[in-house]
């Protein structure tokens, strides 16, 4: 499908509306109001918990006006300001919105689309781990934190409870992507279970590989469990 023309209205900060038409393949014409938006992180923080070394993951509640919502569970979000990388901007809004900051950043995703039938905004998911606490911002006071262990948040997702997109999203991204240990190898959440987990879950991988039945990641993603 190929845009012949298009018309744009700016209708507020950082938010852009077209009036797009389109040749489809067929040689017909078809029109498509497209919202363009800036790019935007999503930040997943996790740390082991004391509730016998769970994995946990950082969910914060704050207001949404726009769908007439109190205290709405999301994760740390934020638009890419102009000039800005994506991780540049994860670092920022983990610091206003959570008041921490981190060490250990993973780029799980750059092509997660929310609104793909009406915007070309893009979603870059990062985690982050080896937190501290610096000063959040004031004017997000209103925005609530909360830990919660990773695999009850994942059940927060299915049971509907999450509902924000990106939040849902990013998730099960964590899920199914954090750590080969979470999902494909089992589910462990426990960091003591972790080194054994993770040696059963790299001699399972070598013997699949050796087997014809799975390819090498690129980057040498199981390259080696942790200590």
């Amino acid at each position: 499908m190929k845009k012949i023309r298009g018309e744009l209205s700016p209708t507020a900060k950082d938010t852009t509306l077209e009036d797009a038409t389109f040749r489809l393949p067929d040689g017909r014409e078809k029109a498509v109001p497209i919202v363009h938006r800036p790019d935007a992180v999503v930040v997943v923080p996790v740390r082991l918990g004391g509730d016998g070394g769970r994995l946990q993951v950082l969910l914060v509640r704050q207001p949404r006006p726009a769908v007439d919502e109190d205290a709405l569970i999301e994760l740390v979000a934020g638009k890419i300001e102009p000039g800005d990388d994506a991780l540049t901007t994860a670092r920022r809004e983990l610091a206003e919105e959570a008041g921490l900051e981190g060490l250990q950043w993973r780029l799980l995703s750059e092509s997660l689309v929310p609104a793909s039938g009406y915007s070309d905004e893009r979603v870059h998911v990062y985690t982050v781990m080896g937190l501290s606490t610096v000063a959040s911002r004031e004017d997000d006071a209103h925005i609530t934190r909360e830990w919660v262990a990773l695999d009850h948040a994942l059940r927060m997702v299915r049971d509907g409870e999450i509902r924000e997109m990106k939040a849902r999203d990013a998730l099960r991204t964590v899920g199914e992507r954090f750590d080969p240990l979470v999902a494909a190898f089992g589910g462990v959440t426990r960091a003591d279970d972790l080194a054994t987990a993770a040696g059963e879950a790299l001699a399972a991988y070598r013997r699949e590989c050796a087997a014809g039945e799975m390819s090498a990641p690129a980057g040498g993603e199981y390259a080696s469990a942790p200590e």
